[in-house]
């Protein structure tokens, strides 16, 4: 009887740590989103490291990347600069969701809005030219 109930209080706490951990990682996830409704090229530059995905809001298929770590370079890097290109000038929104994004640049996309207050490992953001951009920036 006693061996009966020691592993099941084991497998009580395992089952404890392993939802602990997974709600840790849920909470550690990053989203990022912006609005463009620009036609043609979009150029999106982000660093840190780790994997990401981004959803180009459009229907095409959500890309899964790997970003290089190239923060102390700040752009200079084509590696983690992603593209995509859209066919008209229809309203849609991109959404990133990483865990270490770190720097976004994300300039000449008309973008009409961004939301970063997901994303408490931004430390650089780059907007030139993006008139009229409402931005949820809390943190950086």
């Amino acid at each position: 009887m006693k061996t009966k109930t020691t592993t099941f209080i084991i497998a009580c706490f395992t089952l404890l740590a392993v939802f602990s951990g997974c709600k840790k990682d849920k909470d550690d996830v990053s989203i990022i989103t912006m609005t463009t409704a620009k036609e043609g090229i979009v150029h999106i530059y982000m660093a840190d490291s780790g994997d990401f995905t981004i959803d180009w809001g459009d229907g095409s298929e959500i890309e899964t990347h790997t970003l290089q770590d190239y923060s102390d370079k700040w752009y200079s890097s084509s590696e983690n600069f992603w593209i995509h290109n859209y066919s008209n000038t229809s309203s849609r929104t991109i959404t990133i969701t990483g865990r270490n994004i770190t720097h976004l640049l994300c300039s000449v996309i008309q973008l009409t809005s961004l939301d970063v207050s997901r994303n408490t490992k931004l430390i650089r953001l780059g907007l030139c030219q993006n008139r009229g951009v409402k931005s949820n920036i809390t943190h950086i």
